[in-house]
């Protein structure tokens, strides 16, 4: 569902991007080309960011809410295990959400519903692209 890339050094409290793949909500996938989102987690760890780049369900396998269950689970995860030494030491403080497309859409989805819906409500994240 997830690949995490860890940026080179020791340093503590790294800032995250967890980035959502577009495609429609029928297509898409977060290795997708090795032009388009396959290098997005590269380019982030290159430049001292860890970067968790997301699957998630697509249409017809799933329906609506289920992108934002998805980015919840996804969130969820960083929230647990992003500060542990084998992901890089990440902050949960410094998480932004970077969304393209459908997956921005599944974002939005997920911040808007999150203190209805989910049990655990997590911390507002330190921003969020949407594109």
């Amino acid at each position: 569902m997830l690949d995490v890339f860890v940026p080179n050094g020791g340093d503590l409290a790294k800032p995250v991007v967890m980035y959502v793949h577009g495609g429609g909500f029928f297509s898409g996938d977060k290795m997708w080309t090795e032009k388009v989102y396959s290098n997005i987690g590269w380019f982030f760890a290159q430049h001292g960011i860890i970067t968790v780049v997301v699957n998630h369900r697509l249409v017809p396998h799933v329906q609506y809410a289920g992108g934002a269950d998805d980015m919840q689970m996804a969130r969820e995860w960083i929230y647990n295990h992003i500060s542990s030494a084998i992901y890089g030491h990440g902050s949960v403080d410094k998480v932004v959400l970077f969304g393209h497309s459908s997956g921005g859409a599944h974002v939005a989805m997920n911040l808007y519903s999150a203190s209805k819906k989910y049990s655990q409500c997590l911390e507002p994240t330190h921003g969020f692209v949407l594109i």
